[in-house]
């Protein structure tokens, strides 16, 4: 990592389910901030910047609900190792996340499911 806040995607995770694998490959050489769900991008790249800041590994247990590019809501639990490192002068983290998944609902089920629990008050 340069003197700058700029991510870059080096490597991407193409088991994480909630983008496809064509999908990931697409984020190499990308901003982490390119992420389909904004606001996730954002938490991250927060978190890495902390972990480079410091110099130091860090573990975090999180919670997470991700917006897919289909608009389906990935509702996830997994423990992620960020681990600072350096190669020829740069800055760089890896992550390692362990996943938990809670459930996977469909953003139209989800509406279905509250306008009938509006229906019932």
């Amino acid at each position: 990592m340069s003197e700058s806040d700029r991510l870059v995607h080096e490597l991407v995770p193409t088991g994480v389910p909630y983008m496809k694998p064509c999908e990931w490959l697409t984020l190499i050489g990308r901003d982490v901030e390119n992420l389909p769900d904004q606001r996730y991008a954002a938490w991250a790249k927060r978190g890495y910047l902390e972990v480079l800041s410091n110099r130091a590994p860090r573990v975090d247990a999180v919670r997470a609900t991700i917006r897919t590019i289909d608009g389906t809501m990935l509702r996830s639990r997994y423990y992620r190792l960020a681990i600072p490192w350096y190669c020829a002068g740069d800055l760089f983290i890896s992550v390692v996340s362990v996943r938990r998944e809670l459930s996977i609902s469909p953003r139209r089920n989800a509406e279905a499911i509250s306008a009938r629990t509006l229906a019932r008050s």
